[in-house]
């Protein structure tokens, strides 16, 4: 599994930067399971990302409406399994995430090794990269899947509706009670 980090961030400037580390879950190795992380998701509002910074091999997924299996994100049939849907994602629904993953296409084109893996292994325990955001946003708890059990990081969200709702009421109340004077 990937133990997730927020390493820095700047809501002004619109970026958060992450690290992965790999942490195998077996106690001892077993050469019949070789334990990768190969994909990444990130429970934040696709329409606050506007793009990603990843190393050699990744590739990133920012929705813009339902799933396609004609998106370039799929094209190596990742992902896919015998029902023809793609798990774990609802090809009827938007998704409400987005997704980084390792792809056999990208290594090649960024120059890796022919059979590098870029995944997070016991080989390459580590993954920096930076998921670029709308600026103004405000930190706050996003859920975060990397091959193990969830987990929560900090990362781009927006204020909540409530908080939207009572700074709102307040300023219609200061504007009404300036009208008023």
């Amino acid at each position: 599994m990937g133990n997730a980090t927020l390493v820095d961030s700047d809501t002004a400037l619109g970026f958060f930067d992450y690290r992965f580390d790999f942490a195998a879950a077996n106690t001892v190795f077993d050469p019949a399971d070789p334990e990768h992380v190969s994909l990444i998701t990130f429970d934040v509002a696709p329409y606050l990302i506007t793009g990603f910074a990843l190393p050699p091999g990744w590739i990133g997924y920012i929705p813009s409406g339902p799933v396609s299996i004609n998106d370039s994100f799929f094209s190596e049939g990742y992902m896919m399994d015998g029902s023809g849907t793609l798990p774990p994602w609802d090809p009827n629904q938007p998704m409400s995430f987005i997704a980084l993953r390792t792809s056999v296409l990208e290594t090649g084109n960024d120059g890796l090794p022919n059979g590098f893996d870029p995944g997070l292994t016991l080989d390459n325990p580590s993954l920096d990269f930076r998921v670029h955001t709308l600026s103004g946003l405000v930190r706050g708890p996003v859920v975060v899947w990397a091959g193990g059990e969830s987990q929560t990081v900090i990362g781009p969200t927006t204020p909540e509706p409530a908080t939207l709702l009572l700074f709102g009421s307040g300023v219609i109340g200061l504007i009404f009670w300036r009208i008023k004077k």
